[in-house]
């Protein structure tokens, strides 16, 4: 149940604050384009493929992101900077890891949430999970399904 009130919480703030950095940015860089179509091969699979993509898009990169980012990345930077700033700067290279500059917005606020929930939770599965969820929602919009 405590797990289900992060996850809650960690939506709620994060639709906020994506759609307020967003304002942001398009402020301060008035070319920035928020709604970039993301484009990807997988999106676009059809029959047998629609399982491959879902695992090489959806399954997979939330897995190992969240071990790299979240296992790894995270708690090295925290030891030598703090936890605010291994969160910040860890949730910076998730951001530029998606290389596309609306995904970096996204993507750098997502990596905050996954942070704060791995602090919280001392475990990475709730933030694949989640991660996991997000993907697959994307998936979809992209799909258009």
């Amino acid at each position: 149940m405590k797990l289900l009130k992060y996850l809650a919480a960690a939506l709620i703030i994060f639709v906020v604050l994506v759609n307020v950095a967003l304002i942001v940015v398009k402020l301060l860089v008035p070319s920035f384009d928020a709604n970039q179509p993301q484009t990807n091969d997988f999106t676009k699979a059809a029959g047998s493929h629609r399982s491959l993509a879902l695992i090489a898009l959806v399954l997979l990169p939330p897995i190992f992101e969240e071990t790299v980012f979240r296992g790894f990345i995270f708690p090295a930077l925290s030891k030598r900077a703090g936890i605010i700033w291994g969160a910040v700067l860890s949730s910076i290279l998730f951001g530029v890891a998606h290389g596309q500059p609306n995904l970096f917005v996204y993507t750098s606020i997502l990596g905050l949430l996954l942070c704060f929930i791995y602090f919280r939770t001392r475990s990475i599965v709730p933030g694949v999970l989640l991660h996991m969820v997000n993907n697959y929602l994307a998936f979809l919009a992209l799909s258009g399904k």
